[in-house]
């Protein structure tokens, strides 16, 4: 019967951590579930009020946190992003999609050529700014950025796996 105002902070998903303050109208027991996504290669990590957290909670499960809250909690979770390859199906797995997290990346006006080559995604991968990153393909740079901030540029959205 207690309200709780969550208040969240994040760059998600152009950064890893999002950050989650809780206000309490007054100290209440419950716990709180976070999502922590399938999709993670390496662990998430939990912070409470600055102190590290230990979990059990593997991807595709929830981490449940259960205390009594107190206003002012803060909560932590980072999602360490990987890029990733997945096939577009079952019967093109050499055809792939680049993935940051949940995120599509998509190549930029890329080379007339690109969809008859094969591409070492993620591997070569560079960062150019915090959702930005290139490959170098014989010899010339692409760029890929996340599907989501495409307006009127030219992109290519699947790949060839080298």
């Amino acid at each position: 019967g207690t309200h709780v105002e969550l208040t969240q902070e994040t760059l998600y998903p152009a950064e890893d951590t999002i950050t989650i303050t809780l206000q309490p109208s007054s100290a209440a027991t419950f716990a709180l579930y976070l999502r922590i996504p399938a999709w993670l290669t390496k662990p998430a990590a939990l912070r409470l009020n600055g102190r590290e957290l230990t979990t059990s909670a593997r991807p595709g499960t929830y981490a449940a946190i259960r205390r009594t809250w107190h206003s002012g909690d803060r909560i932590e979770l980072t999602l360490p992003q990987d890029f990733r390859t997945e096939p577009i199906d079952e019967l093109h797995p050499e055809t792939v999609a680049l993935m940051r997290g949940p995120v599509q990346y998509v190549a930029l006006n890329p080379p007339t050529d690109l969809e008859s080559g094969r591409l070492k995604l993620p591997a070569g991968l560079k960062r150019l700014t915090a959702e930005s990153f290139a490959e170098n393909y014989q010899g010339n740079q692409i760029v890929f950025a996340p599907l989501y901030q495409i307006q009127n540029e030219t992109y290519s959205s699947y790949f060839n796996k080298a």
